[in-house]
């Protein structure tokens, strides 16, 4: 993959015009020829030097390839940085302070000054807490140079008390931070806890997190978060639901979430549709889908986000509408997103996606689709973590090559999968099961024999569901639990679900 190559082609017309047309700073032959590199580069769908060097032979700057597309793409950068100039609160903060900067050097204090109180509105409103300590440090500049009255214009207790403050508020959000990063070390691993190290991690962070007081809204977001994951671990979704919509309000509130860092209200509306789902809540689930469709996105990766989340949801509420067209047909689109999307695709969002998309096809009998699903995991990227859910995936895949009646290979791998259960910890008492019961679905051929074991695994199954720990296992659950039931009644899994 060539750097030069992925940013021209990640432009936008719009971009790529205003590049042509501030190209004009390149001199004569040289910046002709920049400009022929551009449009070559972008005419190519995959990279290939070999060609265009070729097109080039002749041309000085063959010579210096590489110095070329690096000046080609610092040029780039420098016009995208022009261009979306306006739409990023951080970068008007830079360029007052910049400006700030050249008047201070400049000798000129009051206009400094003047331009300086605006970064400092802007920063405060926004909460932007470094660059707000670096206005603070210009504001001492300030104060040591000018040669006016430093009491009666910038007095020293004014600076203690900035310095005080600003400190302050950027530990209290800092400390919050580290906590919401090592939760989300935790969670990367497995989302739902399953064993007592990681209960006792999760909730130490937890009970660190209650002994802090928020300072500014920013913090007060970041600690709600972290109350999400905590009880989210523990499957109490109901105070999970309450604390997500209290985060969705704050974020809503905060002016530079709102509308600089959407990312956060695009997670915060998956999360609210999931545990409207899981808490039974449907008329809230149809009220957050709809509000869910309305928000508007300005960049494309929380574009692509917001767009897969959604069609997690759009998914379930067809089926729930009983609507397979447009559910077959959402099936394709999406499919094709993750195929076009793949590497800027949030891995945890790919892995939520792929189990929702493979468990629908599941039930409306797609079998050979599931297993298609399941090879976008594997490419479109390689995931490493999320233990759980990939657990839930080898699940899905078990059953999809048993209704195809795969019965060799689904034997064959049942070794592979209790290996990478063990080795992640993600093998409890349900695994067990699970295995058992494919084990013998494979290898026992009378039917008296392998309907008593089945019987057996679905006593078991629903003992375990009385257990603490059966909560732990609630997506793939009620899922195997289903199979297990379709297989004693000899229908395929589709037909037992759509009776």
């Amino acid at each position: 993959m060539d750097a030069l190559h992925e940013l021209i082609k990640s432009l936008s017309p719009s971009e790529k015009g205003y590049f042509k047309k501030s190209a004009s700073r390149f001199e004569g032959a040289d910046g002709n020829n920049y400009l022929k590199l551009f449009n070559a580069i972008d005419a190519q769908a995959e990279y290939d030097e070999a060609t265009l060097k070729k097109s080039f032979k002749g041309e000085k700057f063959l010579k210096q390839f590489a110095v070329a597309k690096n000046y080609l793409y610092e040029s780039i950068l420098k016009s995208l940085t022009a261009y979306h100039a306006e739409e990023h609160i951080e970068a008007k903060v830079f360029a007052l302070i910049l400006q700030t900067q050249i008047l201070i050097d400049k000798g000129l204090y009051r206009q400094a000054f003047k331009i300086l109180t605006k970064g400092i509105s802007i920063a405060d409103e926004h909460e932007l807490f470094g660059l707000r300590f670096q206005l603070h440090l210009l504001e001492r500049k300030i104060y040591l140079l000018q040669p006016f009255d430093k009491e009666a214009h910038y007095p020293i207790a004014t600076l203690i008390e900035t310095n005080n403050n600003t400190s302050k508020l950027l530990s209290n959000y800092s400390k919050f931070l580290e906590l919401h990063y090592q939760q989300r070390a935790l969670i990367s691993e497995s989302y739902i806890v399953k064993d007592s190290k990681r209960k006792d991690a999760h909730q130490k962070i937890y009970e660190e997190s209650e002994k802090q007081n928020s300072t500014s809204l920013i913090a007060k977001i970041i600690q709600t978060d972290i109350r999400i994951n905590y009880f989210s671990s523990k499957a109490d979704y109901a105070n999970s639901y309450k604390q997500i919509e209290e985060s969705l309000r704050l974020v809503k509130k905060h002016p530079y979430f709102n509308q600089y860092e959407q990312i956060s209200s695009v997670i915060l509306y998956d999360l609210l549709l999931t545990d409207a789902l899981r808490t039974g809540n449907l008329k809230a689930f149809e009220k957050h889908l709809k509000d869910f469709k309305k928000l508007e996105i300005k960049t494309e990766p929380v574009k692509i986000s917001a767009h897969l989340s959604y069609a997690r949801f759009a998914l379930v509420y067809y089926d729930y509408k009983n609507d397979k067209p447009q559910l077959m047909k959402l099936v394709d689109e999406t499919e094709s997103a993750i195929k076009t999307y793949g590497a800027k695709i949030r891995k945890d969002l790919h892995l939520g996606v792929i189990i929702a998309f493979t468990s629908g096809l599941l039930e409306y009998g797609e079998y050979n689709r599931v297993l298609d699903w399941i090879e976008l995991y594997t490419k479109y990227p390689k995931i490493d973590r999320h233990y759980d859910f990939q657990g839930v995936l080898l699940l899905f895949q078990l059953m999809a090559h048993y209704e195809l009646n795969n019965l060799e290979f689904v034997h064959n791998i049942l070794e592979n999968v209790e290996y990478f259960l063990k080795k992640n910890k993600q093998k409890s008492k349900f695994e067990e099961i699970v295995l058992r019961a494919f084990k013998n679905l494979c290898v026992i051929t009378e039917k008296e024999k392998l309907y008593k074991n089945l019987k057996s695994y679905l006593e078991e199954i629903n003992l375990y569901l009385q257990s603490d720990s059966a909560v732990h296992n609630n997506v793939a659950l009620p899922i195997f639990e289903a199979f297990i039931k379709s297989k004693l009644e000899r229908k395929a899994y589709h037909v037992f679900l759509r009776k």
